[in-house]
C-alpha cells in the first residue's frame, strides 16, 4: 500500500520524468538520422572539390564554370553548394592557361587523365580525380567567333556523365 500511496503523491514527478525521457529519445533519434546524410554529402563532394580547386588556384589557372548541371543547380534551382552531390564538375579552361597545367602533374595525391585528339599535340580534356570527386577541364580552343570543345578520348567510369566532351561542341562567347 505504501508503494501505491508514494506513486499517487509523486505522479507529477513520474509523468515529467517520462516526458523528458521520451523527448530525449526522440531528439537523439532525429539527430542521428539528420546528421549522417549531411556529413556524407559534405565529405563526398564539397570538401574534395575544395581541395582540387585550391591546388588549381595555386597555379593561377583561370577556370570558367560551364557545367550545365551545376549552373542549373546553383542559379535556377538556387540550392546550396554545400549540399552538392555531383561526382563530376566541368570547367572550361582557355588554351593560354595550358602552360600552368604541367605544374599540376607534380601533385601526387591526384589522379590525372589527359585526353588528346590525334590532330593536336596539346590536351583537349583533363580529368583530375581526388577521393572519387572529378574535376573535368575542357580546353576551349578559339575559332573565328566561337570556342570549340573537342570530343574526349579518355576512358571514364560508367557512372560519369559528361556535359562537354561526349561530342564535338561549340560554345559561343
Amino acid at each position: 500500500m505504501g508503494l501505491i500511496h508514494l506513486l499517487v503523491q509523486n505522479k507529477l514527478f513520474i509523468l515529467l520524468s517520462l516526458f523528458i525521457y521520451i523527448f530525449l529519445w526522440l531528439t537523439i533519434g532525429i539527430l542521428k538520422q539528420s546528421t549522417i546524410p549531411i556529413s556524407y554529402q559534405n565529405d563526398f563532394s564539397t570538401s574534395n572539390l575544395y581541395i582540387i580547386l585550391e591546388h588549381l588556384s595555386k597555379f593561377n589557372i583561370n577556370l570558367l564554370l560551364i557545367d550545365p548541371f551545376l549552373l542549373d543547380y546553383l542559379f535556377i534551382r538556387q540550392l546550396s553548394f554545400q549540399q552538392l552531390q555531383q561526382r563530376l564538375i566541368t570547367f572550361g579552361i582557355f588554351n593560354e592557361s595550358m602552360q600552368s597545367i604541367h605544374l599540376l602533374l607534380s601533385v601526387t595525391n591526384f589522379s590525372i587523365k589527359i585526353s588528346k585528339s590525334f590532330k593536336k599535340p596539346s590536351p583537349d580534356h583533363i580529368f583530375i580525380e581526388y577521393n572519387q570527386q572529378i574535376i573535368h577541364l575542357a580546353v576551349l580552343y578559339e575559332e573565328n567567333s566561337y570556342f570549340l570543345v573537342q570530343k574526349t578520348t579518355a576512358q571514364l567510369p560508367i557512372d560519369v556523365k559528361l556535359s562537354y566532351g561526349d561530342t564535338l561542341r561549340v560554345i559561343e562567347p
